[in-house]
């Protein structure tokens, strides 16, 4: 049995004081928290010009994607960003969930919960980040269609973009 805490994660701090793994579950909001970073990941960023809604960006191909409710078509559409990261400070690692919104998130456990042996298979305990494209229920946010957006990129094969 694996054992399970509860906790918040501080805007500005490290995502609790003991050594090993960790999943957190993120939404940026106006400030983005410092584990997904662009130091903490060498190839997808998060981006949010002044007047602009955020976007996740593959540094590698230069692909900005944004969430379809904050363009103006307005689909029910949302990107999700999985990644197993190093904590910031150094003991372990962090699986980060995250979505523009709401439905990005929910995605991204969709995903890991019926493709679980896949990521395991192409990653390992490797550090790595993808990105995952959601299409939801407005009414509910509850994902409909879910598959990556990006290739899982493993960390130890690529170099800062």
């Amino acid at each position: 049995m694996v054992a399970r805490e509860q906790w918040r994660v501080r805007p500005r701090g490290v995502p609790g004081r003991r050594a090993g793994f960790y999943v957190i579950g993120v939404h940026p909001g106006r400030r983005l928290p410092p584990i997904l970073s662009r130091a903490q990941d060498p190839v997808l960023s998060w981006e949010h010009p002044e007047g602009e809604p955020w976007a996740l960006v593959d540094r590698r191909t230069g692909t900005a994607y944004r969430a379809g409710v904050d363009t103006d078509f307005g689909t029910p559409h949302d990107v999700g960003y999985l990644g197993r990261l190093p904590r910031p400070d150094g003991n372990g690692s962090v699986l980060a969930i995250a979505g523009i919104h709401t439905a990005g998130s929910l995605g991204v456990v969709q995903l890991r919960a019926s493709d679980l042996n896949t990521l395991w298979g192409q990653v390992g305990e490797h550090r790595f980040s993808t990105l995952v494209s959601v299409e939801y229920a407005p009414e509910t946010d509850e994902p409909q269609t879910v598959e990556l957006l990006t290739p899982l990129y493993r960390h130890d094969e690529e170099t800062t973009a």
